[in-house]
């Protein structure tokens, strides 16, 4: 009997025929991202994308065996749903309306692979991080942190294209940055928004401003001005005029399941002071890695005095703690750090993002957590970046072919 877990799994790994899919509808979609698979409540995928009779459409993507779930678990109650772009289901039994049309669905009953269904559809499947967990002694510390390396290189270039391809959107290399930061703000629950927000904003209109309308503007812009105390709403009301600006959706930012510090409101005042005090002076990347860390570092520092009790109803935590600046470097400095280079008109070096990484202490999260205990060590944040890569991109999709860790396992055991 098909069952959600299985739907997940195919659609996280892309196993199946993108290039065949249409809508219940009869139209032809393409699939441009999946989503990041989500863990918590809310939908099954955040942040996907699809094209549609040649419109592109942002948003959420949840995942059931029958349309009619969509009720039967109580979503048309529920505001988390209401950004779901796309309803992919292994039976259309009923129509979901959402925002007064249909939402879009896909139905998978024709395209599963019915000999993958029966091998992999058990718990036991279903519970191994990677495949070759059981066998993973077999490889050498060499041969493990060669296939590292290999998916490091291949992390950091993937994130080059994501900027070569905002910085065609944009036309402009400094906000290409700025909604970098964003999205390192964001996380992956909120990374959307945070990408809307950046891309709302009049960068260089708004760094010309004060601290405070900056953090006004951005608060109205996010939608969020309800946070705002009546001064500062007025404030809001004289910029959006000023500037010509829209609120984005309120429903757009993800507060469920997150730390009161993760909240969004907290996030985006941290964006703001953040933004606030790094000098956007581009010989910052003209710097040996060590400098560009310690001037990062010094933020930390510079935001002891700032205070907002003026601008907002209740209290909002907007120091930026060293392992958000940490996450930061990684994230959004790194593959600039390397893109910036061609802006330059220089080769660009991964060895220079590597080199950055390597300033980092190791990052901590479960999937650090996980590869620990299979024996691996870690001391730089170039080396848990690999790590993730090497999970997320080849392990969790079942890539043992492109593995050069699988390979020598597979030669190996008996």
């Amino acid at each position: 009997m098909m069952n959600e877990k299985y739907l997940h799994l195919i659609w996280k790994s892309k196993r199946l025929p993108f290039h065949q899919l249409k809508t219940t509808c009869g139209k032809q979609i393409s699939i441009l991202e999946i989503g990041t698979y989500n863990l918590a409540s809310g939908p099954d995928f955040f942040n996907g994308k699809i094209e549609v009779d040649q419109i592109k459409y942002s948003g959420n993507i949840e995942l059931h065996v029958k349309s009619s779930d969509w009720f039967l678990h109580g979503h048309q109650f529920d505001k988390a749903y209401n950004n779901v772009i796309l309803h992919v289901v292994f039976e259309h039994d009923k129509e979901v309306s959402l925002n007064n049309s249909n939402l879009l669905t896909i139905e998978l009953k024709n395209h599963i692979d019915w000999k993958h269904f029966n091998y992999v559809n058990t718990d036991q499947y279903f519970q191994k991080s990677i495949p070759c967990i059981n066998s993973f002694e077999l490889a050498n510390p060499i041969q493990i942190w060669s296939q590292f390396q290999s998916s490091l290189v291949k992390r950091i270039e993937r994130k080059l294209v994501e900027l070569d391809e905002l910085n065609i959107l944009v036309q402009d290399i400094k906000k290409v940055l700025f909604i970098k930061i964003a999205k390192s703000f964001g996380m992956k629950v909120n990374e959307l928004p945070f990408e809307e927000l950046a891309l709302s904003i009049p960068l260089n209109k708004w760094l010309n401003l004060s601290l405070n309308e900056k953090m006004v503007l951005a608060f109205g812009v996010a939608g969020l001005e309800d946070n705002l105390t009546s001064k500062a709403k007025l404030e809001w009301t004289f910029l959006k005029h000023k500037f010509e600006l829209t609120s984005s959706n309120t429903l757009s930012w993800k507060f469920k399941g997150l730390r009161p510090f993760g909240y969004p409101t907290n996030r985006l005042s941290q964006f703001v002071v953040f933004c606030h005090l790094f000098k956007w002076d581009f010989t910052f990347f003209n710097q040996d890695v060590q400098s560009m860390k310690d001037d990062l570092y010094a933020i930390l520092k510079s935001q002891s005095q700032l205070e907002f009790d003026a601008l907002f109803c209740k209290p909002i935590y907007a120091e930026i703690k060293k392992d958000m600046i940490d996450l930061i470097i990684i994230n959004s400095f790194v593959p600039y750090y390397v893109y910036f280079q061609k802006f330059q008109g220089k080769e660009m070096s991964i060895e220079n993002g590597v080199q950055l990484l390597e300033q980092i202490n190791p990052e901590k999260n479960k999937l650090i957590h996980f590869w620990k205990e299979l024996g691996v060590k870690f001391n730089t944040a170039a080396d848990t970046q690999s790590a993730l890569e090497q999970y997320n991109e080849l392990c969790t999709k079942k890539k043992c072919m492109d593995c050069q860790i699988s390979s020598v396992i597979f030669q190996q055991k008996p």
